[in-house]
């Protein structure tokens, strides 16, 4: 090492030192806030808007609207056929069975991002989850959950720091996010977690005890201010279907609904048109909220009692052609094709 000669060296050789020690600290900062920065992710309770917002294809590959599950406490899970982690299946239809009744869906999510684990056809996965777990919860298609061609709702759901796990990318199959009754992720739990594990029952439980009433309303896509509804301005065009219930987390409804929104050309094809009249929360036509005073002026019309759920179909004639307090849509399709079709109809199908 060469002797220093003067003064002068030494105060310059301190200043580079100096310098340098500055510039090493600058960068030593750099990388911890570019750590924290890519690791902090998105507080739930800051979560802008309602993870039902998607729509998403079932396995039997129907669109599904997930809005169509406002109300319930949804448990979302990545699956696979060919895990260590498979027989969670088992748990997941026994957490269904327990819970469907009291609001619980589930979706499960089939993933063959983890070394192929989920290698079969839509058939495939059906008859095999059937078969060897007799799954009747809700199954979707195929997504990717993790890399640039990860579906919306999994860049969502991995955004947020929701305990326990927190924010970041699907590490395997079976990981499970929890939604309260608008959709807002409450939990994630990893592959590890079983879906009977203590900790993850006292959350479903929590949020089911929940009332729908009294969580903030969810946003409908489209809505827009409160309309008047009059009923005569669709008679001769459409077919209405009048859901007379008394909250969204009502199970009957929530069933019908989502039967609904599984099978739209069949509603489209028949010009049926869907008019829900709540008790509790914003009565709908279509996306457009109905005004209060029209939604009474309905249930006063039809004679609908409180705290009951009434299912009503209104001709294109204006009369009422059947009246359930549970109804499915094989069944309301089965009275409008037995209905005499008017000759504007029959012309118009026989055109199509």
């Amino acid at each position: 090492m060469a002797r220093l000669t003067n003064v002068d060296d030494a105060k310059t050789l301190q200043t580079g030192a100096n310098a340098m020690n500055r510039l090493i600290a600058l960068l030593l900062m750099g990388v911890v806030i570019m750590i924290w920065g890519c690791g902090k992710g998105v507080d739930p309770k800051q979560q802008e808007k309602t993870a039902l917002r998607f729509k998403m294809e079932s396995l039997d590959g129907q669109e599904v609207d997930l809005a169509t599950y406002a109300g319930k406490v949804v448990m979302i899970v990545n699956v696979a056929s060919k895990c260590g982690y498979t027989s969670q299946y088992e748990q997941l239809q026994a957490l269904h069975e327990k819970y469907a009744e009291q609001g619980l869906a589930i979706l499960g999510f089939p993933c063959n991002q983890f070394l192929g684990q989920e290698p079969g056809s839509a058939e495939e996965i059906r008859q095999f989850c059937r078969l060897n777990y007799g799954v009747t919860f809700d199954m979707f298609a195929k997504v990717e959950v993790k890399g640039k061609n990860a579906c919306d709702l999994y860049r969502l759901l991995t955004s947020l720091d929701t305990k326990p796990k927190g924010a970041g990318k699907i590490g395997w199959n079976f990981e499970k996010f929890i939604l309260d009754r608008n959709g807002f992720v409450v939990a994630r739990f990893g592959s590890g977690t079983k879906p009977d594990a203590p900790e993850l029952i006292s959350i479903i439980e929590t949020e089911l005890a929940k009332q729908a009433e009294s969580a903030e309303p969810l946003t409908v896509p489209g809505a827009q201010r409160p309309q008047e509804l009059n009923l005569a301005d669709y008679l001769w065009k459409k077919r209405i279907v009048i859901a007379f219930v008394k909250s969204q987390s009502d199970t009957k409804y929530q069933s019908f609904r989502r039967d609904w929104y599984g099978r739209r050309e069949g509603t489209s094809d028949r010009d049926l048109l869907l008019v829900e009249v709540f008790e509790e929360g914003e009565s709908r036509l279509g996306d457009e909220i109905i005004a209060p005073a029209s939604a009474e002026k309905v249930r006063n019309e039809f004679d609908v009692e409180p705290d009951t759920t009434t299912f009503v179909l209104i001709g294109k004639d204006g009369t009422e052609k059947l009246r359930k307090t549970e109804i499915d849509l094989d069944e309301i399709f089965e009275v409008i094709d037995a209905m005499p079709m008017r000759k504007r109809e029959m012309k118009e199908k026989e055109q199509g």
